[in-house]
């Protein structure tokens, strides 16, 4: 009854108890009350705070926490090359000096402890860590070790950046520059990640390749919002907040919430609209326009159309 049968609770009171605790299922009541408000992540919060304690002196709390930033599985290989980047937090640079040894000694550990999963595929060691623990871990950082996150995620930028040049694919090699925006904001490297979206993912566009992850867009542009799809974060210039808005509204429509896609259009357009702007009004209007149509809502289609008459009496394109 104390973890309501969940299970990833349970696999990391296993894990707990057996390494901590040398497996005495007693010792469990020594941990604090495991029921809070939300019941299944206050199970995980409690145990995962329990297990910090344990390895709080211990370089596997860095190695831990750096998979923990990481937003997936991560070979060995790609976490060494990490740490012996330049300009790495000194925690990541200790890790640089394990030797393979190390390393293997740290993952049993947190791997008997249910913390992470290790695996081998084509010859590459791979690691990853569940997302319960990944978030327990950022938010965490946020809120306890906001230089650990923000070296962390920084770090991380310019390696994706770096391992992105080296790709022939250009799937790959998108996917890779998602990734790494991401990172980027996350290190409030705001307009170097902007620039990097702006300019080699999206092409100076709105919209995206039909071959690519909308979903990936998503979860791109959501690192660049204070208040998703209303407030971009005001550190960036404000033709940037407007092109974010207009390229949130175009990704939202994409995925078929056109409510939650009408504010930030609107905002984006008349913000074009009132500087001139013409053609990127035209376009962050023509994928709400399209929808609306679509949609049978003509009346509100029209309303658009009419209020970009100013972009098409202006622009001088033939297309727009």
């Amino acid at each position: 009854d104390t973890y309501a049968g969940h299970p990833l609770s349970l696999s990391l009171l296993a894990g707990y108890l057996k390494i901590v605790h040398d497996g005495s299922i007693e010792s469990f009541h020594e941990l604090n009350s495991l029921l809070d408000e939300e019941k299944n992540r206050g199970h995980v919060n409690n145990i995962m705070h329990a297990y910090l304690g344990w390895i709080e002196d211990k370089p596997e709390k860095d190695l831990l926490f750096l998979l923990g930033i990481f937003d997936r599985a991560v070979s060995l290989s790609d976490l060494r090359k990490v740490c012996a980047g330049r300009d790495v937090p000194e925690a990541l640079a200790e890790l640089s000096r394990f030797s393979m040894k190390d390393w293997q000694y740290g993952f049993s550990l947190l791997s008997d402890a249910k913390l992470i999963i290790r695996w081998k595929k084509k010859g590459e060691v791979l690691l990853d860590c569940h997302p319960i623990v990944r978030d327990f871990i950022a938010g965490h950082l946020v809120s306890q070790d906001e230089a650990f996150w923000i070296e962390g995620n920084s770090v991380l930028f310019d390696f994706l950046l770096r391992k992105s040049h080296r790709k022939s694919d250009l799937m790959e090699e998108l996917e890779l520059l998602f990734r790494a925006v991401t990172h980027g904001a996350q290190a409030k490297r705001y307009e170097e990640a902007f620039d990097v979206y702006f300019n080699k993912i999206k092409n100076r566009q709105f919209s995206i390749p039909t071959e690519v992850s909308h979903h990936a867009d998503h979860a791109c542009l959501r690192a660049f919002f204070e208040i998703p799809w209303v407030k971009p974060v005001p550190s960036l210039a404000e033709d940037a907040q407007m092109y974010l808005l207009a390229s949130a509204a175009t990704n939202l429509i994409y995925l078929g919430k056109i409510n939650d896609a009408t504010e930030p259009c609107y905002t984006g357009i008349r913000w074009f609209l009132a500087n001139g702007r013409w053609e990127e009004a035209a376009g962050a209007a023509a994928p709400l326009a399209s929808m609306l149509i679509a949609a049978g809502e003509l009346p509100k289609a029209m309303q658009l159309i009419d209020e970009l008459d100013p972009a098409i009496l202006n622009s001088g394109s033939e297309v727009v």
